[in-house]
Formats: structure tokens, sequence, C-alpha cells
């Protein structure tokens, strides 16, 4: 095994922070333009499905599709609740 500089390291936790940072961004940006939208039902799930193909080769590289999913679907439940009085 060989062994990383502590300038390379640190340059790789920068780099993973970034790709979690540019994640939770989509995530939030999605949330936000499918409740834009009004998307229920089916037509929610081809939008998802087509934002999931877009970003499957960068940043949902190492996120499986269900994981992805449930994640928007857990931020748009979080935010429906936060609206209600």
């Amino acid at each position: 095994m060989e062994e990383l500089s502590l300038q390379q390291y640190y340059r790789d936790q920068i780099e993973e922070k970034r790709k979690a940072d540019a994640y939770s961004d989509l995530l939030e940006d999605t949330v936000q333009s499918a409740r834009y939208l009004n998307l229920r039902g089916k037509s929610r799930t081809v939008y998802l499905e087509g934002v999931y193909r877009a970003h499957k080769k960068g940043l949902c590289r190492d996120v499986p599709k269900q994981k992805f999913f449930s994640a928007i679907l857990s931020g748009m439940e979080k935010q429906k609740n936060r609206r209600k009085p």
C-alpha cells in the first residue's frame, strides 16, 4: 500500500467534500424544481429518472437509483411538513 503525502491527502479530502456538497445541492435543486412544477405520481418519477440519468456519469456515479429517489422523496416530504402551520 503506497503512502500518500499529506498534501495529497488534504487534496483528496477537499475533493470528497466538494463532491458531497455538489450532490446535496443537486438534491435540493431537484426537490425545489419538482415542487415548483407541482409534479405528482408518474410525471414526478419520469422527471426524477431524467435527472438521475443526466447526472449518472458525474455526481450520481456511486449512488444507486433507489437511494437517489428516496433522498428526493424524503426531501419533498420534509419541505411539505415544514410549510404546514
